[in-house]
C-alpha cells in the first residue's frame, strides 16, 4: 500500500498596526473673540500651535457661559463669561476667567465687550457697528464703522498713556485674543 501523506496550509496572515508618531504636546490652545459679521454673533475661536482647528464647544452653568477649547492632543482651556448676551443687535460680553488645564484659573482684569449694529433691510449688510472693549487698567478701545464711508475709526486709550486714534478703510473687527492668561487687542 503506497504511503498516504497528509499535507495541510496554514495560512498566516500578520497585522501590522500603525502607529502614529505624535508630538509631545504640553502647550494648551488660545482664544480668539471676536464678532462676526456675517452670522452677527460673537464668536470664540482656538488657535493652537499644533492643532490646526481646534474644537471649541459651550455650556451653561447657572448664569455663566464657559467655553472650552480642545486641541488634538488633549490640551484644554476653558473660557468663563460671567455675562454673555445677546439681544436683538447687541451683544455684551463680560469675561471673568481663563484656564489652562487643569491649572488654577486665572482670574482676569474686568472684561467688558459690547456690539451693537445695524442692517442694510434689502441686502442685510451691516450698516454700522460700533464695537467696545474695556480691559480695566489694560486698554479701552471704541471701534465705529459706517458703512457710507466704508471706514471705522477706532480709538485706543491704553493705561496711563494718550488716547489714539485712526481711521481704516472698510470694516475692521477687533479681537481680544489670549496669551498665558494675558488679554491682548487685534485688529
Amino acid at each position: 500500500m503506497p504511503a498516504s501523506f497528509f499535507t495541510s496550509t496554514i495560512a498566516v496572515t500578520t497585522y501590522s498596526t500603525p502607529t502614529a508618531t505624535r508630538l509631545s504636546d504640553e502647550i494648551p490652545p488660545e482664544a480668539k473673540i471676536s464678532f462676526d459679521p456675517v452670522v452677527q454673533q460673537l464668536i470664540i475661536q482656538g488657535t493652537d500651535n499644533t492643532t490646526v482647528n481646534p474644537i471649541v464647544f459651550y455650556t451653561q452653568q447657572n448664569k455663566e457661559t464657559i467655553y472650552q477649547i480642545k486641541d488634538e492632543a488633549g490640551n484644554t482651556t476653558k473660557l468663563v463669561f460671567s455675562k454673555l448676551k445677546q439681544e436683538g443687535k447687541e451683544i455684551k460680553a463680560e469675561l471673568k476667567s481663563i484656564q489652562y488645564n487643569n491649572n488654577p484659573a486665572i482670574e482676569l482684569p474686568e472684561t467688558d465687550s459690547k456690539y451693537e449694529w445695524s442692517v442694510d433691510k434689502n441686502t442685510g449688510e451691516i450698516k454700522e457697528l460700533e464695537q467696545k472693549l474695556d480691559v480695566k487698567d489694560m486698554f479701552e478701545v471704541k471701534a465705529k464703522y459706517g458703512h457710507e464711508k466704508n471706514e471705522t475709526e477706532i480709538k485706543i486709550k491704553k493705561n496711563g498713556e494718550e488716547e489714539t486714534k485712526q481711521t481704516l478703510p472698510r470694516l475692521v473687527i477687533i479681537k481680544l485674543t489670549t496669551k498665558s492668561g494675558v488679554l491682548i487687542l487685534e485688529y
